[in-house]
């Protein structure tokens, strides 16, 4: 089963499939998250594999090999910098996670460990860049039920672990009163939460309400088609007798 969980460890420790690197467009050993996944992975044999692919633009993603990660695969996805809002800033950071999600979809990877991407020296505010990054992996599980993929976001600061919780909530927990008043029978997919395959039972409760609303219909259907049926039969016997 697909899942979204926050981890409190370094991004360079995940074992997963692959991990994402908050990249810049040339593909350079930057600071940060940038600079430590280069450090652990072997910065000459990384910069090479990324001076073979010549740079990335903002909102897309290229994928290269681990080397000394413990994952396998590092895909290098570029997020905006933070200006005032008003310059593509939310698309192109969407667009940077499901970028990265396609690319390892693509390459049969089925976990994969994420920053906050543009959250650091690029400046996106801590919020919206939570916002952000949970709404594009939530929308690619929803848009991929067939396909699983463990997302781990990787963070070392309480403040961003703990704000990142607080959007999780802010998206999903609170959908909790009305799915329970909506499906009562999963309730239970609700209790003892701990921010990890939360995005797919909602999903899940899409999809049912998709279901039951087709199911109504088809109902309503019957119903008008026997009523009609009926009404015309009678109009022949009355056509009849008369």
């Amino acid at each position: 089963m697909s899942s979204i969980e926050i981890k409190k460890i370094s991004i360079t420790k995940l074992d997963t499939d692959a991990i994402v690197n908050a990249a810049n467009e040339g593909l350079l050993e930057g600071g940060g998250v940038c600079g430590a996944i280069f450090r652990e992975a072997g910065s000459i044999k990384l910069t090479k594999a990324c001076n073979a692919i010549g740079g990335c633009k903002t909102g897309n993603a290229v994928i290269t090999l681990g080397f000394n990660l413990p994952a396998k695969y590092v895909i290098h996805a570029v997020g905006p910098r933070w200006f005032d809002g008003k310059h593509n800033e939310p698309k192109l950071l969407y667009s940077a996670y499901k970028q990265s999600l396609l690319i390892a979809k693509e390459n049969g990877l089925h976990s994969i460990g994420f920053p906050l991407i543009s959250a650091g020296i690029f400046g996106y505010p801590l919020d919206g860049a939570w916002r952000k990054a949970i709404q594009a992996c939530n929308d690619f599980i929803c848009n991929n039920l067939d396909y699983d993929i463990k997302v781990i976001f990787a963070v070392l600061d309480d403040k961003i672990l703990t704000a990142g919780e607080k959007i999780i909530k802010d998206i999903v927990v609170d959908e909790k009163v009305k799915d329970n008043e909506t499906f009562p029978f999963i309730t239970s997919a609700f209790d003892g939460i701990h921010f990890n395959n939360i995005k797919v039972r909602m999903c899940l409760h899409e999809a049912l309400e998709i279901n039951i609303g087709a199911l109504v219909a088809i109902h309503l259907l019957k119903i008008f088609t026997l009523s009609w049926l009926g009404f015309f039969l009678a109009f022949l016997v009355t056509d009849t007798t008369g």
